[in-house]
């Protein structure tokens, strides 16, 4: 008895784990177009590293500016929108910022830039 009450906490306690919205460069780059629609992508590095390159139509808000909440309300809390970094780790701490803001579907490229690189997808210079 004890032991299908345990086995009934974990399975439950499973089902309300939180989604990983950790992306693939693939995944990402499929993500992009969905419902036939383009999905916002928002580069977090800092102004100068988005001047150097950044992924074809992202939009440049930086993690490490203050306003950056306030920059990000003007998207829409329950559509999709994908965010990255150099390496993945500014872009994680802005995803879950964004989350507890109350955004649904915040998507990470996992590896940041430098994996979208090496999978082979472009960028551009700003």
């Amino acid at each position: 008895m004890i032991l299908a009450a345990i086995g009934l906490s974990i399975v439950s306690c499973k089902n309300n784990e939180p989604k990983d919205y950790t992306l693939t460069p693939i995944e990402f780059a499929e993500k992009r177009n969905i419902r036939g629609k383009t999905t916002p992508v928002i580069d977090v590095r800092t102004p100068k590293e988005y001047a150097e390159s950044a992924l074809i139509d992202a939009a440049n808000i930086s993690w490490k500016d203050s306003t950056f909440i306030r920059q990000v309300q003007s998207y829409d809390k329950d559509e999709p929108i994908l965010v990255y970094c150099r390496s993945g780790a500014r872009s994680a701490e802005a995803a879950a910022a964004m989350r507890k803001e109350g955004f649904t579907e915040v998507y990470e490229l996992d590896g940041g830039i430098e994996k979208w690189l090496q999978a082979g997808f472009g960028v551009e210079k700003h």
